[in-house]
């Protein structure tokens, strides 16, 4: 409710209706800027700032609605939906996996956040290492991730966190194609810049040798079907684009394989968030890294409790 008073008086101030809230100053502020880096549109900053801030504000004002009605008062109920790799998807709308970042903080106050370290990056690296291929790009990000977005940040000139959707973008499978979720959050220019800078380049070169010595490892090719860490399978395929996309669901299987580990001894949890999920109790992050190791093999580092505010 706060958080919907204080979008409300926002968007009365871009309107020269008061004056600005002094709550949600700094996450605002913080979305601002990346609009400012990122519009290449005829539009203008504050008329895509003011697109967000209603989607927020529908979306705060949905979430207290259901919440408060007399068959859910206090809860939101959610339907989830596993996909052919095994992540499960909230059906619906609003779903606090779809919502922005911002009213699922506001949703989830007070609860504690984990997520596991660089998921899919600290899986595929462990994936090269255990096959001898060498990425020492790769290895570098794993292990000085915050620098290496913040660095690259700086040259390219775009917020850290369009880089750092971009680097999971392509390790999600993304090409460097001008359609693909990379073009969201980077422009022709910007990609350009990038693929000038060694580690960025170089983070490339390395995950499109080792997701295709993965899909070599897999057998796909021989039995026609590509088959993940939950048994779930796709067609073989030895399309560029494709290799990539069946890579992503190797490691999809084994994300999800990891969060099912995790959740199982989180025995608070509420939300799963794909390779995060939400707790009412700050629960030991070192038993659900134990949980992961014994099911997937894999060493995933997971954060300590996170109280969201």
């Amino acid at each position: 409710s706060k958080a919907t008073e204080a979008i409300g008086k926002t968007i009365d101030f871009m309107d020269d209706k008061g004056s600005r809230p002094v709550a949600l100053v700094s996450e605002l502020d913080a979305i601002a800027e990346k609009i400012r880096h990122g519009n290449e549109t005829k539009r203008s900053d504050n008329e895509i700032m003011r697109d967000y801030l209603t989607r927020v504000q529908n979306e705060l004002i949905e979430i207290i609605e259901l919440s408060s009605s007399a068959n859910n008062y206090g809860y939101m109920p959610v339907r989830y939906q596993q996909s052919q790799a095994g992540r499960w998807y909230g059906l619906g709308s609003p779903t606090l996996q779809n919502c922005t970042r911002l009213t699922r903080n506001a949703a989830l106050h007070g609860f504690y956040s984990f997520d596991i370290e660089s998921c899919h990056h600290a899986i595929v690296l462990q994936i090269a290492q255990n096959m001898g291929i060498p990425c020492e790009n790769l290895e570098h990000y794993v292990s000085n991730k915050e620098q290496v977005r913040k660095e690259l940040a700086k040259q390219i000139s775009v917020p850290v966190s369009s880089v750092k959707a971009s680097l999971i973008a392509m390790i999600y499978g993304a090409g460097l194609n001008p359609f693909g979720a990379i073009s969201k959050e980077l422009t022709p220019e910007k990609l350009g810049k990038a693929l000038q800078i060694p580690v960025f380049a170089g983070l490339h070169r390395e995950l499109d040798e080792i997701f295709a010595a993965m899909l070599k490892h897999s057998g796909g090719a021989e039995s026609g079907q590509v088959i993940n860490a939950l048994g779930l399978s796709e067609p073989f395929s030895r399309r560029r684009d494709d290799q990539r996309r069946l890579a992503a669901h190797l490691l999809q299987g084994i994300e999800s394989q990891a969060l099912q580990a995790a959740l199982s001894v989180h025995k608070s949890a509420i939300v799963p968030l794909h390779d995060g999920w939400v707790c009412t109790t700050p629960e030991s992050h070192v038993e659900a890294e134990k949980a992961i190791k014994l099911a997937t093999g894999f060493n995933l580092q997971v954060n300590p409790p996170e109280q969201l505010m």
